[in-house]
């Protein structure tokens, strides 16, 4: 059970990000590809080894940042759009 608590907490966050982005008015439909990336990123970095999950968080963190960056720079310099 607090496992199933545990993943339904990430992608309510998840969801409270996304209602923002839709309240004002645009629409990011990478969400659900960066969080799964994520999450492999970081199960297949820890393979296994409760000692090793702050690296893998670590990491998971820097993928979700470096993939948030390029998007960002796509709509802000290259005219890409956040809206569909």
């Amino acid at each position: 059970m607090s496992a199933i608590v545990e993943v339904a907490s990430f992608v309510g966050f998840v969801a409270a990000g996304q209602t923002f982005v839709i309240l004002v008015g645009g629409i990011d439909l990478s969400v659900p590809w960066v969080l799964n990336a994520a999450a492999s990123c970081s199960r297949s970095s820890r393979s296994g080894h409760s000692g090793r999950a702050v690296p893998a968080v670590l990491l998971a963190l820097g993928l979700g940042f470096a993939i948030g960056a390029v998007n960002g720079v796509c709509v802000a310099y290259l005219g890409g759009s956040s809206r569909p």
